[in-house]
């Protein structure tokens, strides 16, 4: 699906305001900001739990 699919449509009866517009876009940058950091979250759990595991996998291996 395209980026501009998933864009919220102004309703017919609202004027296309440069006001109204970029009150939308301001709403879509601060979605994306959330998703960033909740997927650089997400990414940095994933490396820690990574180094967790091949911790305890060299141990085991040099037992």
């Amino acid at each position: 699906m395209h980026p501009t699919e998933l864009a919220p449509q102004l309703p017919p009866e609202y004027p296309a305001e440069p006001s109204v517009k970029a009150h939308i876009l301001v709403n879509q940058y601060f979605a994306a900001v959330d998703l960033y950091k909740h997927e650089d979250s997400l990414n940095w759990q994933k490396v820690n739990h990574l180094l967790y595991i091949n911790a305890a996998l060299g141990a085991i291996w040099v037992l």
